[in-house]
């Protein structure tokens, strides 16, 4: 009896502390809206849970970052809900694991990537505007840090599904309301209709407000939902992913990024020749429907031939302009995220390359990295992009026994290099709402890595097996391919297949790229893993921490707590006020 007693003391100073946070939230809460109250409750539930597991914030940030485009400037940070979220998983990755003694994976582009913030940093000290440069600089840091902690935190296929699921599914939604855009509120969709012909009543941006930023999130997202369709166990989920899949590509579609259908054109035929070449005709046939059912495709598609007018030809013009500021700063750059501040300024000493804006971009990624850091800069970035395809390439003949991963490992190749050729006519990496799920499939590429393949398994004949219904059609379905094996041409390919997997160069690509040791067995690295286990067990011996976990020991209580004090205290304040 006395044990009870004195462990319902030791909870009194916690449930006081949750008290106290809720009156100080019912305060804050009388300078805001209901609506904005109820949006600030939720989201400090979230980010409690968030914080206390890592794999729910990666979720949160799958989920809330192509549905929110939340901007707010902070004094003279700028912040917006990739920035908050990616920021959330950091600390809570850090809560959970700093100073733990884990064996953690290297990605192996983290040299290629250490050396581009280190050039960016460098880039910085010439920049205009230092704010700029940090703002940015600070943002590719913690992408670097979000690979590293998904590359780790994803220990299970289970927890990779739920997190590719929740991707389709979030992605399925942004679709349904582009959709509802273009049919029902065709005037706050309509954005840059250069080229198009008068029967299309708008590009959609859906969330994202701007076609392009939109189409370059789909180009990650449509191979994803593919594997999805093609990998997976059970008719129900096949059937939920190829009808999201399905509304991901209408969305593509109806932002009429021309970049963009390329680019995830190239991405499908590529995961096709990783995996399955006959998927390379599900995409001509899915595109073949859309240049039938969908208006301006065609006029779409034909006006890619008119290079010097219409959105080639001011691209080129911007492609122009960047080249300029290149070659005045060749090694140093411009800073790091001072491109829209120096394109001013040479537009003005070069009016002749005007192009009837003072602030606009690139239209190419690699372009306004070079020139905002360097030669060494775009060479480390582009390095980190290289590394990355050939890691791809290396797990495609690792995992190439489990069907699943070998699915799911293709989808992120095609995305990964879709998204890379997207950026050669857009701004796709300056982005965030988009970028960030390039960085995330990095870190699901480093996951992946981590996974056991499945044990092969003795599968029944497909002659026997299924309904009697089925199996007649079975029969002829192996009685083709039969033909087909037999036949000299695919002799022929196989035979130029084999002769390639033997070569110098297939053995190259196919190597697995070399991991540094920088988090693990680093001698500069094990002082700081020495402070992180120091400080964590300072913590854990802490207070704070014990009543921490009596909080988190009894959620409805401390949760009821919280509420009804934060409920009590803003009608009492509002009532005072008033």
């Amino acid at each position: 009896m006395s044990e009870l007693v004195a462990a319902r003391k030791t909870s009194i100073p916690a449930y006081a502390a949750v008290v106290i946070l809720g009156s100080a939230v019912g305060v804050a809460g009388v300078l805001l809206s209901t609506n904005q109250f109820i949006a600030l409750l939720a989201g400090l539930l979230l980010m409690a849970i968030a914080l206390a597991k890592t794999e729910f914030a990666i979720a949160l940030l799958v989920a809330v970052a192509p549905l929110t485009n939340l901007k707010v400037d902070l004094g003279p940070i700028p912040l917006d809900a990739v920035t908050i979220c990616t920021a959330i998983v950091i600390f809570s990755y850090a809560i959970n694991n700093l100073g733990k003694n884990e064996n953690r994976i290297s990605p192996p582009f983290s040299w290629a990537f250490i050396a581009f913030l280190v050039f960016g940093a460098v880039s910085a000290v010439v920049a205009p505007s230092i704010v700029d440069s940090v703002s940015v600089l600070t943002r590719f840091i913690g992408y670097f840090l979000l690979v590293y902690i998904i590359g780790n935190s994803i220990k299970s296929k289970e927890m990779l599904t739920r997190i590719l699921v929740l991707m389709v599914v979030i992605g399925a939604l942004t679709a349904l309301f582009g959709i509802y855009q273009y049919l029902y509120e065709p005037q706050t969709a309509k954005i840059g209709l250069y080229d198009l012909d008068q029967e299309v009543a708008a590009r959609v941006g859906s969330t994202f407000e701007n076609p392009n930023f939109y189409a370059e999130y789909l180009v990650l997202l449509i191979p994803i939902g593919l594997a999805l369709v093609l990998g997976s166990r059970g008719l129900f989920r096949r059937f939920m992913m190829g009808g999201a899949t399905l509304l991901m590509f209408a969305g593509l579609i109806l932002t009429y990024t021309r970049g963009s259908w390329l680019a995830t054109g190239i991405g499908v035929i590529l995961m096709s020749l990783l995996t399955k070449a006959w998927l390379f005709w599900v995409w001509v046939g899915l595109f073949a429907v859309a240049f039938v059912a969908a208006p301006g495709v065609a006029s779409r598609l034909e006006s890619i031939s008119n290079v010097t007018g219409g959105t080639a030809g001011f691209r080129m013009k911007l492609w122009r302009i960047a080249s300029g500021i290149i070659q005045e700063h060749p090694l140093l750059g411009i800073g790091i995220g001072n491109y829209y501040n120096v394109f001013t300024e040479y537009i003005f000493r070069h009016p002749e390359l005007s192009v009837g804006w003072v602030i606009y971009g690139a239209h190419n990624s690699y372009l306004t990295i070079w020139a905002e850091t360097g030669i060494f800069g775009i060479i480390s970035f582009i390095a980190i992009i290289l590394i990355s395809i050939k890691y791809g390439l290396y797990l495609a003949q690792a995992k190439a026994k489990d069907k699943y991963l070998s699915w799911i490992n293709s989808a992120i190749f095609a995305g990964v290099v879709g998204f890379s050729i997207n950026s050669l006519t857009s701004n796709s990496f300056h982005h965030p709402q988009g970028a960030v799920f390039f960085w995330i499939m990095l870190g699901l590429q480093v996951a992946i890595n981590g996974l056991e393949p499945e044990p092969s398994k003795t599968e029944t004949t497909p002659a026997v097996a299924g309904s009697l219904i089925l199996r007649p059609f079975r029969v002829s379905l192996i009685a083709l391919k039969a033909a087909y094996l037999s036949h000299p041409v695919h002799k022929f390919f196989a035979g130029l297949g084999g002769a390639w997997r033997k070569s110098d160069i297939a053995n190259w690509l196919y190597k697995k790229p070399a991991a540094p040791a920088f988090f693990r067995e680093s001698r500069s690295f094990k002082p700081v893993l020495g402070f992180f286990k120091t400080s964590r067990v300072w913590f854990e011996n802490s207070w704070l921490f014990s009543m921490l976990r009596d909080v988190g020991a009894r959620p409805f209580i401390t949760a009821a707590l919280f509420i009804t004090a934060t409920a009590l205290v803003r009608f009492l304040t509002t009532t005072v006020v008033r």
